[in-house]
């Protein structure tokens, strides 16, 4: 149940992503403050939904869930608590994962601190960090998905076993 709401709130983060892209260019390029402030609540709202996606893999790694493929590949019941919260970016998967979570905080730091000084270039500021925000959500959606589950296959255990 808990990698099903880490997919859902990666896969909420790519839409609203591509939304606070989308709108901040239009509404910068049109000249209508509410679509700006849209986009702007969209590139705020995406790290939230990250860091959820974030947790919920780091979880996974900590409490050894083999049956996500991501975990079964750079994690072993051997390692220390710290070797597996570090196996977090120990793969492709999540590092992109990674990586999108820090480039949308950054957005969003970036948007809570100079948002009024800098009004009429914040458009497009958030447009291109949010495009290159949703572009690394991307590959971690559709691409290198760290959700992506490892199914059993009854039988396969005693198939193993006989050919041995």
């Amino acid at each position: 149940m808990l990698v099903q709401i880490g997919l859902i709130a990666l896969f909420m983060s790519f839409i609203v992503a591509v939304y606070a892209t989308c709108a901040s260019f239009y509404g910068g390029r049109k000249d209508r403050p509410v679509l700006i402030e849209s986009g702007r609540n969209g590139a705020l709202l995406t790290f939230p939904l990250l860091t959820i996606s974030l947790l919920v893999l780091v979880y996974s790694l900590i409490t050894m869930d083999f049956s996500l493929v991501y975990v079964s590949d750079v994690a072993s019941r051997a390692m220390s608590l710290f070797l597996r919260v570090t196996a977090l970016w120990g793969g492709q998967a999540g590092s992109i994962l990674f990586w999108a979570w820090m480039m949308s905080g950054f957005v969003a730091a970036v948007t809570l601190r100079k948002w009024e000084r800098d009004r009429v270039l914040m458009p497009y500021v958030i447009a291109v960090a949010m495009g290159t925000t949703a572009f690394f959500i991307g590959l971690s959606v559709f691409i290198t998905n760290p959700f992506t589950r490892l199914w059993h296959v009854a039988g396969a255990q005693e198939l193993t076993t006989t050919l041995l």
